[in-house]
């Protein structure tokens, strides 16, 4: 063979070398697009499902703070009526409309404590509870005390005093309900921060 011959073959297999190489180096760098196309699929799913996954915590604190919203003030509107009773004068204070207020207490601490407390745990589900026993016991107590007296102005000096004790439960009842929202709001919000 000859000298060209021989240079010819030498060019054409750095021909077909660098040809081999740039073959190589296009299926790799088709896989690394290939691969970076589905790390940033991966990781816009994973920032869904982090969406995703807090828009499901904010539903689930939105509904929280609204039965507690709903607690809270069921629990007003017995010391509302507790506190109408205790300032009445004679002939102010329609009895069977105070009975009527106090009446439906039972009924709707009883739906959202059966709907809720379930969902809760520790400190918030014994707030609730609490909340909704010392309404109950105060409505049930305002009921019996309407019975016994003609008008609302007529409860003796003990009988306003057992009234003020329950108003008085339910205030502190009322607070560690609102406490423990408020303790869940903090929690959120650091969490969110952290």
């Amino acid at each position: 063979m000859g000298n060209e011959t021989l240079i010819t073959l030498v060019v054409a297999g750095a021909g077909v070398a660098l040809g081999l190489l740039g073959l190589i180096l296009a299926i790799a760098a088709k896989l690394s697009a290939s691969q970076a196309v589905r790390d940033q699929e991966a990781s816009q799913q994973a920032a869904a499902q982090t969406q995703s996954a807090q828009w499901m915590k904010d539903q689930e604190l939105a509904g929280a703070i609204r039965v507690r919203s709903a607690m809270l003030e069921g629990v007003q509107r017995v010391k509302d009526s507790l506190t109408s009773m205790l300032h009445a004068k004679k002939g102010n204070l329609n009895k069977d409309a105070a009975y009527k207020a106090v009446s439906d207490t039972g009924r709707v601490f009883s739906k959202l404590t059966d709907d809720h407390a379930p969902k809760l745990e520790g400190d918030e589900k014994t707030a609730m509870l609490r909340a909704r026993d010392v309404a109950i016991e105060a409505a049930s107590r305002a009921r019996s005390l309407l019975e016994e007296v003609a008008d609302p102005a007529d409860l003796s000096s003990s009988q306003r005093a057992e009234l003020m004790r329950l108003r008085s439960e339910l205030g502190e009842a009322q607070n560690v309900l609102r406490d423990r929202v408020q303790a869940r709001l903090f929690k959120r919000v650091l969490e969110e921060g952290g």
